[in-house]
């Protein structure tokens, strides 16, 4: 759990370099933007719409949904890249650190 919850904060540092806190939700629906959260064990990726969970996708592993999520919410394939490369350096620096 500990893990999950390195993920959910780095994934939040990540985005917060480029984005508004309104323009994105890692913590359930919000309107007009790109969500995350965990529903029945799950971590489940969807936009939301005028109440409605839409292109909703699910992921047992919170690793792969946050990597999906980066994908998903950028439109240059060239800023996803550079933000998932971000992404996994800060998320696995801990795991490269004990695996030394």
């Amino acid at each position: 759990m500990a893990a999950q919850m390195k993920y959910l904060e780095t994934l939040d540092a990540v985005l917060k370099q480029v984005y508004k806190p309104w323009e994105y939700s890692l913590n359930g629906y919000s309107e007009d933007v790109l969500c995350m959260e965990m529903i029945n064990g799950d971590w489940v990726v969807y936009r939301g719409s005028r109440g409605r969970k839409l292109d909703v996708r699910k992921y047992e592993d919170l690793l792969l949904a946050c990597l999906v999520y980066i994908t998903e919410i950028n439109s240059s394939k060239s800023s996803t890249a550079a933000m998932r490369e971000n992404f996994l350096d800060l998320a696995l620096k801990d795991e490269k650190l004990k695996a030394s």
